[in-house]
């Protein structure tokens, strides 16, 4: 069995206390799946390892949730560049590009999306 540098029954609380106060701490964090393993100690790789285990997976999976939540509000906000986000979702979060070959038409929205997001 790997170690860890804290116990796995902690997990949980250690990951609340990167949302709840870590980063309430840091306002100038922004929350990542990188910014999280270094709080816990450990890297990415295995933080992607503990979300792949029997008891660890569902408290990482709803970590990364809520850090893809919060960078898709950064970005409708203008934070960050859309660019940014896409590649972080499909780096960290799983997400795909839609394949090119689908038969699909094309939607272009005209509007004020600047004045949505505020």
């Amino acid at each position: 069995m790997k170690k860890y540098p804290f116990k796995i029954s902690s997990l949980e609380n250690l990951i609340a206390d990167y949302f709840d106060k870590y980063l309430l701490q840091n306002p100038a964090t922004v929350p990542d799946t990188e910014s999280l393993a270094a709080y816990l100690g450990i890297t990415r790789e295995e933080l992607n390892e503990l979300e792949s285990g029997k008891n660890t997976s569902r408290a990482v999976k709803n970590a990364k949730t809520r850090i893809a939540a919060a960078k898709k509000q950064l970005a409708y906000r203008g934070k960050i560049p859309a660019a940014v986000l896409a590649f972080d979702l499909r780096n960290d979060h799983g997400y795909r590009d839609k394949p090119e070959d689908m038969n699909c038409s094309t939607l272009i929205l005209r509007g004020l999306a600047e004045e949505w997001s505020e």
